[in-house]
C-alpha cells in the first residue's frame, strides 16, 4: 500500500454497529444484578461478539448459581438496542437460569432490547418516564454501503427476526399476532403507562420501590 492510500485508510472512520451489553454484580447475599446497556462495536468484531455472547453469559450464570449461591437475578434494562443476534443470545442464556429472576426497564428499552425484556417468563416492571420502542429491523443500510461488510456479520434472516419478535410480543401481551405485526411494521413507541396497558409490562413503579420488593 502506498503512502497516500495508507494515510487515507488511517483516517477512514471505523464502521460500527450497536450491540446490547451486560454486566453482573452481586448486590446482596444470594442476589445479583444484571445491567443491560449498549455499546458501539466495530463491524469487523461484531461476528465474534454475536457468537461469543451466549456461551460467555451462560458460564457466568452457572458460576453465580453453583459457586456463589445466587438464587435471584435482577435484570435492569436501559438499552437502545443493536444486534438482534446478541440480544437473542442473551435471551437464550437467561432462559437457562434456574433461579428466580425479574426485570426492570429503567430508561429506554428499544429495538433488539425488547427481545430480552419480553422474551423470558418473568415479571417486567417499568419506571415512570421510561419508554419502550419496537420496529421492523433496519438492516438495509448495511447492504447499501457496497463495502462487503454485511457478509462479515452473523445475522438471523430478516423473516426469522421478525417472526421471533412477533412471537415474543404476542406471547407476552396475549394479543393477536396480526396486531403486534402491525406494531413491528409501522414502528411504535410506548410510554411507561401505555406499556402496562398493552401488556408489555406488568406494573409501573419507581426503582426504589422495585429494589425494596423481595
Amino acid at each position: 500500500m502506498n503512502r497516500k492510500k495508507r494515510r487515507a485508510a488511517e483516517h477512514r472512520p471505523v464502521q460500527t454497529m450497536n450491540a446490547p451489553t451486560w454486566q453482573i454484580e452481586e448486590t446482596q447475599p444470594s442476589v445479583a444484578r444484571m445491567t443491560i446497556g449498549a455499546r458501539a462495536v466495530p463491524v469487523t468484531e461484531i461476528k465474534a461478539v454475536e457468537c461469543g455472547t451466549e456461551p460467555k453469559l451462560k458460564r457466568e450464570l452457572r458460576r453465580l448459581r453453583h459457586e456463589l449461591g445466587v438464587t435471584r437475578l435482577d435484570v435492569v434494562i436501559d438499552c437502545r438496542g443493536g444486534s438482534v443476534a446478541v440480544a437473542n443470545g442473551i435471551l437464550r442464556a437467561l432462559d437457562k437460569w434456574k433461579g428466580r429472576k425479574r426485570c426492570l426497564i429503567d430508561g429506554s428499552c428499544c429495538s433488539a432490547a425488547t427481545i430480552i425484556a419480553f422474551g423470558p417468563e418473568w415479571q417486567v416492571a417499568i419506571t415512570p418516564g421510561s419508554h419502550v420502542m419496537i420496529h421492523k429491523p433496519r438492516l438495509e443500510h448495511w447492504t447499501r454501503r457496497g463495502t462487503g461488510l454485511w457478509e462479515m456479520l452473523v445475522k438471523l434472516p430478516m423473516s426469522s427476526t421478525v417472526e421471533l419478535m412477533r412471537n415474543v410480543y404476542a406471547h407476552k401481551t396475549g394479543r393477536l399476532e396480526s396486531e403486534v405485526a402491525e406494531w413491528i411494521e409501522q414502528g411504535r413507541s410506548f410510554s411507561a403507562a401505555q406499556a402496562c396497558v398493552f401488556g408489555l409490562c406488568d406494573e409501573m413503579l419507581s426503582r426504589t420501590d422495585w429494589e425494596k420488593r423481595e
